[in-house]
């Protein structure tokens, strides 16, 4: 059993950790990909979203025109793609369900340890989203891009720096990042789209892996 009385930071990632909207986005990039491009090129482009899940919108679609398409000027077409994506996943992010027990999970949370949503999400988006769904004042911040999840790191650790923070995650690049920031992680595997995370963590035993907060 995970000894969870150490820690009092506590970071989340929004998608396959909070809600239920992994198959939103990815259906969505599908679908903007598509607009832009053939259906072989939507599937690869949506592979490779699945793949780099974690990363920021703004440097995938920087991806589609740039390297798929070979766009030499997309300036256009990046923002309309960045519009298109935006308009056809808020809705149905109000709307997703919540992960297995996050809810009975943060509640547990003593209330007086910050809680920290860090996403590669809009962050605009993210606050809309969580306010509307009434999950906002559940957190002391709700991060996400343009920042990397990096710099978002560097400026909440700076804030907390004598904090024991604990990140959860469903993808390799929260790992990457926890590691970067030597933070503990927990990674979420119920709702994931890292299809390769078995044999991605199976060398890896100082992470704790749970299928959702039930486990918890």
């Amino acid at each position: 059993m995970m000894n969870l009385s150490k820690y009092d930071l506590w970071l989340f990632d929004c998608d396959g950790v909070i809600l239920q909207s992994n198959q939103i986005k990815s259906q969505a990039m599908y679908q903007v990909a598509l607009h832009f491009s053939d259906e072989k090129t939507a599937s690869t482009f949506q592979q490779y979203h699945q793949k780099n899940a974690g990363v920021t919108r703004f440097i995938k679609f920087k991806y589609l025109f740039e390297i798929l398409l070979a766009q030499n000027h997309f300036e256009d077409n990046y923002q309309l793609a960045l519009t298109m994506f935006g308009e056809l996943c808020v809705e149905k992010l109000i709307e997703s369900s919540l992960t297995k027990d996050a809810m009975l999970f943060l509640n547990n949370i003593n209330q007086a340890f910050p809680k920290i949503i860090i996403s590669a999400g809009t962050q605009i988006e993210l606050q809309n989203i969580f306010s509307e769904k009434g999950l906002d004042h559940l957190f002391s911040q709700i991060n996400g891009g343009p920042r990397t999840k990096f710099e978002i790191f560097t400026d909440v650790l700076a804030q907390y720096p004598n904090a024991t923070p604990l990140y959860f995650g469903d993808a390799e690049a929260d790992y990457i990042v926890a590691k970067q920031y030597n933070i503990d992680f927990v990674f979420v595997s119920g709702y994931s789209e890292f299809s390769g995370w078995k044999d991605f963590f199976k060398d890896k035993k100082q992470v704790k892996i749970i299928n959702d907060f039930s486990e918890l």
